[in-house]
Order: structure tokens, then C-alpha cells, then sequence
């Protein structure tokens, strides 16, 4: 089984067209007069690492997942091309993340060179 749409976020430091969105409590954040449900209620701080995001994937038998960049996470590129470096058997990125010169990027996907994916 796959995930299609997953994230690592250590911190909620984006842009959005509501301004900077301000993290809150158990997985939520505020941007301009809204706030979201971003993330699992469980999530206290309102972050998922990448440790957390293995873990979760394991819990639920998810072999893979794809990461995708949001505007609420700033600019996060390092911290995912250090998670796919880590993990890269279960992890993958879109294009929308072209990350660095030691990933390889095609139409679907950007991956480490040499990688499964």
C-alpha cells in the first residue's frame, strides 16, 4: 500500500494568501481568520518529522509514501531532501520539490539517484 500525499513538517513557518500561518496546539494552525485541522489531533506540537512519519507508516503497514511541499511549511526542501536521503526505500517527492543536484527528476518524481522509486 501506498500514500500518495504524505508530509514532514518540523516547523509551520509558510506564506499563505491569508499571511503567515501561526501554528496552534494538536495539529492545528491559524491563517488569516481560519483555522485548520492540519494534522492528527494526537499531534500535540503540530510537527511530524520524519521519525514520525516512518512510524506512522509502519503502524498502518504503508510500504511508501510520496512527500509533497505545502505553502505552510516555509521552505522545507532541505529538511525533505534529508529525510529521502535517510528513508529513501519508503520515501519519494513530487517535481513541485526539485531538491537538489543528487536527486534525479523526471515528470512524476524527484528520487536519490539509484533509488527503487
Amino acid at each position: 500500500m501506498y500514500d500518495a500525499h504524505a508530509h514532514v513538517i518540523l516547523i509551520v513557518a509558510g506564506r499563505t494568501g491569508s499571511g503567515s500561518p501561526q501554528r496552534l496546539a494538536f495539529g492545528r494552525i491559524r491563517h488569516g481568520d481560519s483555522v485548520q485541522q492540519l494534522l492528527s489531533p494526537q499531534n500535540v506540537e503540530t510537527r511530524c518529522p520524519v521519525e514520525m512519519l516512518i512510524a506512522n507508516l509502519d503502524a498502518l503497514g504503508i510500504e511508501r509514501a510520496l512527500l509533497l511541499q505545502g505553502p505552510f511549511y516555509g521552505t522545507t526542501n532541505e529538511y525533505q531532501a534529508a529525510a529521502l536521503a535517510r528513508v529513501s526505500r519508503q520515501l519519494g517527492a513530487t517535481c513541485g520539490s526539485k531538491l537538489s543536484s543528487r536527486f534525479d527528476c523526471c515528470c512524476c518524481k524527484c528520487t536519490p539517484a539509484g533509488s527503487s522509486w
